[in-house]
């Protein structure tokens, strides 16, 4: 997993104190487990913890340059590090490790946050030029690797999860209203708000730069639709597979044990598929179940294990949910309430028996439009052609008359939700579907002094920001932008 951490004084001649450094990393021990390490550098403190991968014993950071301008902390992984060591040979560049950190402290030394357009991976670095007095804070595109950061007028601290900032006393914790405002609405802390008042996390496909004390944030990256009919189905089809192959191919790039989750569904089902045909061993594939039958996929997750023959492992477990929810709350820092946290939980406790590092098959839905939302829409095209005294006068109290399911989404949630959220806009009731508490059911649970505390902002505007950003786009692939640049890095792949 990895995390680092650290902090910079804005005053170039101030220097950064180990003290700090050192509580900083310390809190994050569990993501680094094999080693960590600290530098101080004139006005920079740069820290990580290591889980190693790749290299084992050469990539150890903080990794600094011969020169000792150049410094890097980084959690995650690049894909094409082979190919860009080879660019970086060159030339004229001298490697003295096999490991991917090398690659992109070499890469930052040359281009600076040009580099990020050259990286295939998932990342979150700190990069640090000691000459020019610069910091760069950067994420990967699709924000699979976290980062937090806080700014004030003497300092900017950052870390891969908000405890390493909050171990620095001089961080106060205050709680932000507005940002448990939207959790209510999502099940989840929107970025770049965090539950604590002055601390943010950097979105997705973006860096911060701070020079010389004057920060920026840029945006480097963002999806593009062009759709291109010249081809026929054939085509696409063998482009897929062979994108979803290279895609797993990268991945399989290791120096410990590795393995898959598998649920049995399509996504994490063509990951071991994938995974299968190009390893000399089989694939070793974990899975969970649960007594009740609508949670249960360990039938499905077996017949993928059994086609593949994988060495698969899997777990009926009855949590015990009061012990498993205070590791969870003390991992994820800030309110969330996905129920799928718990199981994910089990299963890598499971998968940490046998391996380092697990494959999954998150984003799967966000690309081929898996989720029932995308189906939803195109039904609510049809339902509104029924006539509106139809609509509220008999299906709508009918379906509100159904009794209540404790089964997984079952089909009275779905209906109640789909007959609410069609008589809204496009873009309204796509945003229904996924919304926990309206604005009125939150006003109604607030007190009186929490209601005067602060003015809430309309939870929509994150789905209204997307949407803008994808305009002329057919409503499918705007739906896919906002649950690939929102929703897919807010919940599922925290």
């Amino acid at each position: 997993m990895c995390g680092i951490a650290g902090f910079i004084e804005r005053d170039r001649s101030a220097k950064a104190e180990a003290t700090t450094l050192e509580k900083m990393v310390e809190v994050i021990h569990h993501r680094g487990p094999d080693s960590g390490g600290g530098a101080v550098v004139g006005p920079a403190a740069l820290g990580m913890r290591r889980l190693a991968i790749i290299d084992v014993a050469g990539g150890d950071q903080p990794m600094r340059d011969d020169t000792g301008r150049f410094w890097l902390v980084f959690n995650g992984e690049i894909y094409n590090f082979r190919e860009l060591a080879k660019d970086l040979e060159s030339r004229g560049v001298t490697l003295r490790t096999r490991s991917d950190t090398e690659v992109l402290l070499h890469l930052f030394a040359l281009e600076g946050a040009d580099c990020l357009k050259k990286l295939n991976g998932m990342f979150a670095f700190a990069a640090y030029d000691k000459q020019e007095n610069r910091l760069l804070l950067a994420r990967d595109r699709l924000g699979i690797k976290p980062l937090f950061y806080r700014l004030d007028k003497d300092r900017l601290w950052f870390g891969s999860e908000l405890k390493t900032i909050l171990a620095d006393p001089r961080v106060p914790r205050t709680l932000n209203r507005q940002a448990l405002h939207d959790f209510l609405a999502f099940n989840y802390m929107p970025a770049p708000l965090t539950a604590m008042k002055g601390i943010s996390q950097l979105l997705p496909g973006t860096f911060m730069l701070l020079e010389n004390g004057q920060e920026s944030i840029h945006s480097y990256w963002d999806l593009e639709y062009e759709p291109d009919h010249s081809r026929d189905e054939a085509y696409w089809i063998e482009a897929t597979r062979s994108g979803l192959e290279e895609s797993v191919k990268r991945r399989l790039v290791s120096d410990v044990p590795f393995g898959a989750f598998l649920s049995g569904g399509i996504d994490s089902s063509a990951v071991v598929a994938f995974m299968s045909r190009h390893l000399d061993q089989p694939v070793k594939t974990f899975s969970i179940g649960f007594e009740e039958p609508s949670y249960n996929e360990l039938s499905q997750a077996k017949i993928a294990a059994d086609t593949f023959k994988s060495e698969h492992h899997e777990l009926v477990v009855k949590p015990n949910v009061s012990e498993l929810i205070s590791r969870l709350v003390w991992h994820s820092d800030e309110p969330s309430a996905d129920s799928s946290a718990i199981p994910v939980f089990l299963v890598s406790q499971l998968a940490r028996k046998h391996v380092t590092m697990a494959l999954s098959g998150d984003g799967g839905d966000e690309l081929f439009a898996g989720y029932e939302t995308y189906q939803a829409h195109h039904w609510r095209n049809q339902y509104r052609k029924i006539p509106k005294v139809l609509r509220h006068g008999v299906i709508r109290p009918l379906v509100h008359a159904i009794p209540p399911s404790s089964k997984k989404v079952s089909l009275e949630f779905k209906a109640k939700r789909f007959v609410n959220g069609s008589e809204l806009s496009a873009e309204q009731s796509h945003y229904s579907w996924r919304n926990i508490f309206s604005e009125a059911m939150r006003d109604d649970l607030y007190t009186s002094a929490h209601r005067s505390s602060f003015e809430p902002q309309p939870s929509f505007r994150f789905y209204e920001q997307h949407f803008e950003r994808s305009r002329g786009w057919d409503f499918l692939n705007r739906m896919l932008h906002v649950d690939t640049r929102f929703y897919l890095p807010n919940d599922m792949l925290v």
